[in-house]
């Protein structure tokens, strides 16, 4: 059985490289090739396009940016669905729209493609930890066959429901984290205004009951003036508006949802975007404070 990978970007290429160290037989294929040079050099086959991919393995896990993107890997002409054999399976660990991996499910299953909705939380410390967290939407068979492969990169794996349940948890996950980070941003500026020393209110409120993932890791990375992607925020906004569809679709009215959407916004307008999600408190104005 060959494992075949697609996207190897800040978390798809971590997650790639568990599986190969693992000592599986692994073809990645990337738009940008040389992102894959050291794949190869650990022993991955290198495909040169979709269709190599498709032609050689059994089950291949994508990670990519958006729903537009999952599509294209898939369904354009010479993507995924003209080269997979029947049987074969797709795991997706990018986060997308619910609803559309529902319909890429249903396009698959006319094919006898299996499809697992996957995405995964953690960031890319998870990653490279190998310790993210999985979310899996499919069939009860898809997900035990993809859960032994999962778990090489991933601490906790859970089957959450049919297909689409996996995203719909990280639509709720994305939503408790911006919600996380605006609490770091709002947190910092706080202390910064009134005069408290900023390390000495990380390192309190981190040792208590406010205390979160978020506040720690990126908090720290305020701390050190380290704006680096462990998660970008024009990707956490794009999450946001899916949460958002999600809501319109079920009469939901979530307040905070609306905040952090109107700050990611901004933030993004503002040429924010390519930075970590610890840079949202720049939206605010006044920039002599850590933020």
């Amino acid at each position: 059985m060959r494992i075949g990978f697609v996207g190897l970007g800040l978390m798809g290429s971590p997650m790639a490289m568990h599986l190969v160290r693992a000592g599986l037989d692994v073809a990645v294929y990337n738009r940008t090739a040389l992102r894959a040079e050291p794949h190869r050099e650990a022993g991955a086959v290198v495909c040169k396009s979709l269709g190599e991919l498709g032609g050689l393995c059994d089950k291949i896990f994508i990670c990519v940016s958006d729903t537009p993107d999952v599509e294209s890997v898939i369904f354009d002409p010479g993507g995924l669905a003209d080269s997979l054999a029947e049987g074969a399976l797709i795991v997706d660990h990018s986060t997308i729209s619910p609803s559309a991996s529902r319909g890429f499910a249903h396009r698959l299953a006319g094919l006898g493609v299996g499809f697992v909705d996957a995405p995964v939380s953690g960031g890319t410390k998870g990653a490279h930890e190998g310790k993210l967290t999985v979310m899996m939407g499919g069939s009860e068979r898809d997900v035990a066959s993809a859960r032994p492969i999962v778990s090489i990169y991933a601490a906790k794996v859970s089957h959450i429901g049919p297909v689409g349940s996996g995203q719909l948890m990280k639509c709720c996950n994305q939503l408790v984290a911006g919600l996380h980070v605006l609490a770091l941003a709002e947190g910092f500026r706080f202390a910064g205004r009134l005069g408290l020393d900023q390390a000495t209110a990380h390192e309190v409120i981190g040792s208590g009951a406010a205390g979160s993932f978020i506040w720690k890791h990126w908090g720290a990375q305020l701390l050190e003036g380290n704006l680096n992607p462990g998660f970008k925020i024009s990707l956490h906004r794009k999450d946001l508006h899916l949460v958002l569809e999600e809501c319109q679709k079920s009469g939901l009215d979530l307040p905070g949802l609306k905040l952090l959407i109107e700050l990611y916004d901004r933030a993004v307008e503002e040429g924010l975007g390519e930075l970590g999600d610890q840079a949202l408190g720049r939206v605010f104005k006044d920039q002599q404070l850590r933020l």
